[in-house]
């Protein structure tokens, strides 16, 4: 686990697990105590178990959602197939200011979630595995695997999706 790099604090609990930024995708995790939290504006969808269950603990920002498409026609945008105006399927992101009228923003979902074990597989993936592996899927492989490191776990999460997808793939493990 990362220790804390945010100026100024002396917490030995904080953690600052994962910063990823893509294209116009960001994805924040934090781990403080016993609570892990998410700042997200992303397809990534993240998955984290205790090798018994796997739950998801974000949403996605597409037009998919019910949600987010009320949103984006609420502040007079269109979907055309399957995109807002045919251009994007995303309903959050950054960068995309030419979308800004039509209901595209750049504010991030803040979720937290409960640790009650100490021992975790996080999980986060694009839709490029999501789309092509279930969260049951996901669990029985790292069931399978044991006590495997994250990097094994990663290759055969990204292996098995490349037979599946033609989309592309991202995949980050953390085991904690």
């Amino acid at each position: 686990m990362l220790t804390c790099s945010f100026k100024g604090c002396a917490s030995p609990t904080c953690n600052l697990l994962i910063y990823k930024a893509v294209h116009h995708l960001l994805l924040i995790l934090y781990l403080n105590n016993k609570y892990l939290y998410i700042l997200g504006i992303c397809l990534f969808k993240e998955q984290i178990e205790n090798n018994k269950k796997i739950m998801r603990i974000s949403k996605d920002h597409d037009v998919k959602d019910q949600k987010e498409t009320d949103r984006i026609k609420a502040n007079g945008g269109k979907i055309i197939d399957g995109r807002v105006f045919k251009v994007i399927n995303l309903t959050r992101c950054l960068g995309r200011n030419d979308l800004k009228d039509c209901g595209v923003i750049s504010r991030p979902s803040v979720s937290s979630t409960k640790l009650y074990s100490n021992e975790y597989t996080l999980i986060i993936a694009s839709d490029g595995v999501w789309d092509y592996m279930s969260g049951n899927q996901v669990l029985e492989l790292v069931q399978k695997e044991g006590n495997a490191t994250a990097e094994t776990i990663c290759k055969k999460i990204v292996k098995e999706s490349l037979i599946l997808s033609k989309d592309n793939i991202s995949c980050i493990v953390a085991k904690f």
